[in-house]
């Protein structure tokens, strides 16, 4: 449950509708699923390219706190250790030395 989603939406030419940032194409490198019932953390930052384009970051992440810390979310503390557990063994899979 650690994935995270980044949007990044950049200044929109004026136009009638309102709209102050967009992004035209979105093509994301693996799925990501917003699961109903998870509590989830959504942060905005504004950033600048190094080509001095300003634009806006959305970045979506599960709220571990929350699951931690809120009875109401308690159900989730067996997949949230679980899935760690698993991160973690494969942590130590990409450490160890292959021999030759």
């Amino acid at each position: 449950m650690s994935d995270v989603i980044w949007f990044n939406l950049f200044k929109a030419k004026e136009n009638e509708v309102g709209i102050i940032y967009e992004n035209n194409t979105l093509v994301v490198e693996e799925d990501f699923t917003f699961k109903a019932g998870v509590p989830y953390k959504l942060t905005l930052s504004k950033n600048t390219s190094d080509k001095g384009v300003q634009y806006l970051s959305i970045r979506g992440i599960v709220n571990e706190w929350q699951i931690e810390n809120n009875e109401k979310f308690s159900h989730l503390k067996e997949v949230t250790n679980s899935i760690k557990e698993q991160e973690v063994d494969t942590k130590q899979l990409l450490d160890d030395d292959i021999g030759f």
